[in-house]
């Protein structure tokens, strides 16, 4: 069966779509202070362990193991990473607009071709 290799999926982080943080990093550009710091994300943490289970999901392969791999975890690695965006917000009115799940398959989805590509098959899964 496949098997991917990770760190610690115990933690916790603030995921934007670069798509939405292209769309706010021109309007910034536009209308922010010279200057000014603005925190450009989503402002609510997404557990790792939920992205990973969610491209599970998400996969045309079954039996898929999860291997915790030692050289993949950090000596410190914070809890959490979750950003304050009410200075953007405030300015902007600026939100994240796209769902999680089809940024995670839009990821997906590149990987897919990317392999086809680089490896020559019409299905990367075989």
């Amino acid at each position: 069966a496949p098997v991917i290799k990770h760190g610690n999926l115990e933690t916790l982080r603030d995921m934007t779509d670069v798509r939405d943080s292209a769309v706010a990093i021109v309007d910034l550009l536009l209308l922010g202070t010279p200057g000014e710091v603005y925190n450009l994300c989503s402002g609510h943490a997404t557990p790792v362990r939920s992205i990973i289970e969610l491209l599970l999901q998400k996969s045309t392969m079954s039996g898929i193991e999860l291997e915790e791999d030692p050289s993949r975890l950090r000596t410190f690695d914070e809890k959490v990473l979750l950003g304050d965006n009410s200075k953007l917000v405030s300015l902007l009115g600026w939100e994240a607009s796209t769902d999680f799940s089809d940024t995670v398959q839009a990821v997906l989805d590149y990987w897919r071709a990317e392999v086809a590509v680089r490896y020559g098959v019409d299905d990367p899964r075989g």
